[in-house]
């Protein structure tokens, strides 16, 4: 793994009970770990639903390795919130480095 390359800032966020700003235990998302990533799009497609576009897009981010992240977490960088749904060992080495696979979803417009 070239660790120069993990040149974005991630989040990776946890769902479950938070203190709010009051003091009330309320359920939301924490930021579990902060780590450096590198991101790239593997691919996007276009969907429609209700003649609305849906644009999916996939990425993936690789980080260095690591055994504590799952499916249930989800990735925020730069404000944008990545769902994870694959965490992959390379090659089942348990070393070096972490790819993990996310969707992100964007709406479009209405076609007129």
């Amino acid at each position: 793994m070239d660790v120069g390359k993990l040149t974005q800032r991630i989040k990776i966020q946890i769902y479950g009970e938070i203190e709010n700003d009051i003091g009330e235990i309320t359920k939301g998302w924490s930021t579990y770990k902060k780590l450096w990533a590198n991101k790239s799009l593997l691919r996007n497609s276009n969907n429609y639903v209700l003649d609305k576009e849906n644009i999916e897009y996939s990425y993936r981010f690789k980080i260095r390795y690591r055994t504590d992240i799952t499916e249930a977490m989800r990735i925020v960088c730069n404000d944008v919130v990545y769902d994870i749904k694959h965490v992959n060992n390379i090659k089942e080495l348990n070393k070096y480095e972490t790819n993990i696979d996310c969707i992100l979803y964007k709406e479009g417009v209405y076609n007129e």
